[in-house]
């Protein structure tokens, strides 16, 4: 028997996989509230067309992937009702962006919140501060990196570790979100198995 667990905005959810024939991720809902059950179908992240400042695009529930944003794409996320940003770039990829996307995020009421993270640094602690980070948010969440490889990365470990979902039903998942590279997914199951 599958049991699955794991936290999502405060809340801590059970889930007998087993009983119901299903996975343990099509049963858990992700994004928005917590009393609110999302279908498999909406728990995988899907393209977003009309992100043109957003390279890469996805979306699951109220997480939003993506690589580097541009200042209007934080304008534009903001305006749709957007709470936090979480940014996964070294503090050397944050030097890229060509504006200070901190107070970009600050000046549309935003939070933003700094988990730095590479394939060789990739940590459980990374995971943790990820998971503190999207379960108190009150709305939307865009997470990036610069390509959004890392911010697939982080979301196939966040499920698997923290959601309790079978690890390649989590890779495919963090795959949908943008992770690319082999050196993210070997990552992303080092953190898992940590």
């Amino acid at each position: 028997m599958s049991i699955g667990t794991g936290r999502m905005h405060g809340v801590k959810i059970v889930c007998a996989a087993a009983l119901c024939g299903m996975s343990a991720g099509a049963l858990l809902g992700l994004g928005g509230c917590a009393s609110q059950r999302m279908t498999a179908a909406e728990a995988a992240a899907v393209p977003l067309g009309g992100w043109d400042e957003l390279p890469n695009a996805s979306k699951a529930g109220n997480v939003t992937f993506g690589g580097q944003p541009s200042e209007q794409a934080i304008r534009q996320f903001g305006a749709d009702g957007g709470t936090k940003v979480i940014d996964l770039r070294t503090h050397e990829g944050r030097d890229t962006a060509g504006f200070d996307e901190q107070a970009a995020v600050a000046t549309e009421g935003m939070v933003y919140v700094h988990v730095p993270m590479s394939s060789s640094t990739f940590s459980a602690g990374d995971v943790d501060r990820f998971a503190d980070a999207l379960g108190d948010a009150d709305g939307p969440v865009l997470v990036h990196c610069g390509s959004s490889n890392r911010a697939g990365g982080m979301w196939a470990a966040y499920l698997a570790r923290e959601m309790g979902w079978d690890v390649e039903a989590a890779m495919e998942a963090g795959r949908a979100a943008g992770m690319s590279s082999e050196s993210v997914e070997a990552a992303a199951r080092r953190v898992i198995g940590e």
